[in-house]
């Protein structure tokens, strides 16, 4: 097949990181694979082409720009000529569907699209209302999120049947436990013997709610230390939060980091506070690295995390019950801790094996093609 994916822009988020996976696992099964950029390329580019992956930009910075997107889309359709056209995210579903009425995808009536959501909710009744005046223009509309294509449906952004759950794979392999590479990256982030717990994600909202995990952190006795990984717009104002919370010794803002799989070596637990969320990645990578999670329900969360086995799933907003849940972790014995985390990363080698979600992906693929005659 001929797969071509497009998206807003291509930087280091979830969604954007389970693109990047895919194209690359489908071109080395020998489909023909392009991602496009909307806006300019962040991350992930030259991996992408050393995988066999095409990457195509469409230049688009604003309105004033919106023009020479428009071109540079319909000229990457007519060189590319896919079979498929796969839209992630709000804005590239929107402009790929309206695209189609304006220059129908070069390969006519066999040709494919379809537009995935990646997050519980789109946040508003504007884009609901998107979603349903251009359904007819979209062949297949998928979520990672159960809980959000109810909320979809329910909003009547998509008619009921016609959403279909695709969760988010994870590669095993990458994030195999290595004692020997756990007491190298502690030493490294100097964390002694304390206990360690892993947070990841961006400041550039509130999503996270790391002001709820602050200040569970502060709640809760002992001397463990939680380092957070990430960057963006409030980080500043959740360093004071931390220093007005007496947890300058007790957390760690690590910034942006592009080691992460060792960061999860070197973990003894993981901590999500997120207020909503989709399937979040970092869940499956924490799982894969067979560390107790403990996680708010949102989303998929409590699909990959089964609360008392994998790790706890608390209410959100609520840094009590989630500096509890922290605590029975912390003073788990070592047998008990390792145990949670072998379950956690059994349970996603089973549901979530990447492998497995790339096969899924070719199904529908091709499903849609048949339908097209």
């Amino acid at each position: 097949m001929r797969i071509l994916y497009i998206i807003n822009a291509v930087n280091y988020g979830g969604a954007e990181k389970q693109l990047h996976e895919r194209a690359a696992a489908l071109a080395r099964r020998d489909h023909s694979v392009g991602v496009i950029s909307m806006m300019p390329f962040v991350h992930f580019e030259d991996s992408l082409r050393a995988a066999g992956v095409q990457t195509f930009t469409l230049g688009l910075k604003g309105r004033s720009t919106l023009a020479h997107a428009v071109l540079a889309y319909t000229r990457v359709l007519r060189e590319f000529k896919p079979d498929v056209v796969h839209s992630h995210l709000f804005w590239s579903s929107m402009f790929a569907r309206v695209l189609r009425v304006v220059r129908p995808i070069v390969r006519g009536p066999r040709a494919v699209l379809v537009c995935s959501s990646h997050s519980r909710a789109e946040s508003s009744r504007t884009r609901y209302l998107a979603y349903r005046l251009t359904n007819r223009l979209g062949d297949a509309w998928t979520s990672v999120s159960r809980e959000g294509i109810a909320v979809h449906e329910a909003a009547g952004a998509v008619p009921a049947g016609f959403a279909r759950w695709t969760p988010n794979g994870i590669d095993l392999s990458r994030y195999a436990p290595d004692a020997t590479a756990r007491e190298a990256v502690r030493a490294e982030l100097d964390v002694g013997k304390r206990f360690m717990w892993l947070a990841l994600g961006s400041f550039h909202t509130d999503t996270k709610d790391y002001a709820t995990m602050l200040r569970a952190v502060a709640q809760q006795p002992g001397s463990s230390v939680l380092l957070i990984g990430g960057e963006g717009a409030l980080l500043e104002e959740r360093r004071a939060l931390a220093a007005s919370l007496g947890l300058v010794n007790r957390v760690r803002f690590l910034g942006l980091r592009s080691d992460v799989e060792r960061l999860f070596q070197a973990a003894d637990a993981y901590v999500l506070s997120s207020q909503t969320e989709g399937m979040p990645n970092v869940l499956l990578q924490a799982a894969a690295s067979g560390l107790p999670i403990v996680t708010t329900n949102v989303g998929e969360a409590s699909a990959i995390v089964q609360d008392g086995r994998g790790g706890f799933v608390v209410e959100p907003r609520n840094p009590e019950r989630l500096a509890e849940a922290m605590t029975r972790v912390e003073q788990m014995d070592d047998l008990t801790r390792r145990q949670f985390g072998d379950a956690a990363r059994t349970h996603v080698a089973q549901h979530f094996d990447f492998a497995r979600v790339v096969d899924r992906w070719e199904a529908l693929y091709r499903e849609l093609l048949a339908a097209k005659g």
